[in-house]
């Protein structure tokens, strides 16, 4: 097909399009519209091991690795999902008594990513109420501070550094618009 027969259709069809156009411009806002606003609160954590660096920088490295590994799976379990509900934080606890579906739920809500080469944790809380989930980030970062060591085995050893204070987007986080 040449330019000539492209712009001779375009022509033709114009009418056609700058509707069909219109068209997917306004189901997207109402698919925006309809889902539900949701907030996001982050925060930053350096997990640090006393004496690692007394070995070589290869192991070093390796073990604050896994304990970045483990705390970012300890995050998802039922009890320290628990731990997090009996806080003392305002946490409204809508979750499911069925373990499987309070697990999905959370994971719905929590999200840890662990960047392995530096030994830090992001984790981020999306919920409906932006209280609920500055409140939730806030009791996270509590059980990890205070309780961490029924994570990783490692006792005192092991010490879990806020880089970032949990903090709540200015915006909604979804639906990003």
């Amino acid at each position: 097909m040449s330019t000539h027969q492209f712009i001779r259709i375009l022509k033709k069809y114009w009418e056609t399009l700058l509707t069909m156009a219109i068209a997917g411009a306004l189901l997207g806002l109402a698919v925006s519209a309809a889902m539900p606003v949701k907030y996001q609160a982050n925060i930053q954590l350096l997990i640090l091991q006393r004496y690692a660096f007394a070995r070589d920088a290869y192991t070093a490295s390796k073990s604050i690795e896994y304990l970045s590994n483990v705390f970012g799976t300890a995050i998802y379990s039922q009890n320290f999902i628990d731990e997090v509900l009996k806080s003392g934080y305002r946490i409204d606890n809508t979750f499911s008594p069925n373990p499987e579906k309070r697990k999905k739920q959370w994971k719905n809500i929590v999200n840890a990513k662990v960047s392995r080469d530096t030994g830090t944790m992001t984790i981020a809380v999306v919920h409906r109420s932006p209280d609920q989930a500055q409140q939730i980030s806030e009791a996270i970062f509590t059980i990890l501070s205070t309780k961490g060591d029924e994570y990783h085995g490692e006792g005192d050893r092991v010490k879990i550094q806020v880089l970032d204070s949990p903090s709540l987007a200015q915006y909604p986080a979804q639906p990003n618009v």
